[in-house]
């Protein structure tokens, strides 16, 4: 039963992950700079959303490539805002984790399970992101972009 229930998470917990993580990125793009915000989670969007200067782009069948997420921003962010824009995304992703695992220590054995598992999934985020490196390039949809926080110390030395 608890395999059934870690699948589960990552096919339903995981992808909404994913979106919160970037749609806190979009957020803040929109808060600190003009133009369209685009989110996508998945490598080959299916369903697509747009509100007002926000456009969302969703793979259904995203689970075949781990998830992939990206927000992209029509003006380029530079110095502090840069920063907020993508130190935003690895903190939301710690809120997620901690709202997670808080939410696991009040409930039944099976969203218990479910919790622990996108909680987890949440820190694995926290640290892919915050640390600041160039992706190998075994990683398909990420290899050779910097993370959201080699892209921080970037902006905040522009």
């Amino acid at each position: 039963m608890s395999l059934a229930l870690v699948v589960l998470a990552y096919l339903v917990v995981v992808p909404l992950l994913v979106l919160g993580h970037e749609l806190a990125h979009a957020a803040m793009g929109l808060a600190l700079l003009p133009g369209t915000v685009r989110v996508t989670v998945g490598s080959d969007p299916r369903w697509e959303l747009s509100l007002g200067r926000l456009e969302i782009s969703l793979d259904p069948s995203g689970w075949r490539s781990w998830w992939p997420g990206y927000c992209r921003t029509e003006t380029a962010p530079e110095g502090y805002r840069g920063a907020a824009f993508v130190l935003i995304g690895p903190i939301s992703s710690l809120v997620f984790a901690v709202g997670l695992l808080d939410a696991a220590s009040m409930a039944t054995e099976a969203v218990t399970i479910v919790c622990q598992a996108g909680a987890y999934w949440a820190f694995i985020s926290v640290l892919a992101t915050a640390v600041p490196v160039t992706y190998p390039d075994w990683m398909p949809a990420y290899g050779g972009h910097p993370s959201d926080g080699k892209q921080a110390i970037r902006y905040l030395r522009e």
